[in-house]
């Protein structure tokens, strides 16, 4: 399962991919975004199945991601 967590504060991205880890032990994949056009173009090219999205990052917010 690909999950991808687009988070610009550093600590809280390795928070969320931790929790999202501990949740599907051994059975996801997480790639992470720092800014909003990140997220974009890794959703577009990986087409996660979840997404963990920060509302307010640079560059794209949250709900324009």
């Amino acid at each position: 399962m690909l999950v991808m967590i687009a988070e610009n504060d550093g600590l809280h991205r390795s928070f969320a991919r931790r929790t999202v880890e501990q949740l599907w032990p051994g059975d996801v994949e997480v790639i992470e975004a720092s800014d909003g056009e990140d997220a974009i173009n890794l959703a577009t090219e990986r087409e996660p199945l979840h997404v963990v999205l920060d509302l307010q990052m640079p560059k794209a917010t949250g709900i324009e991601v």
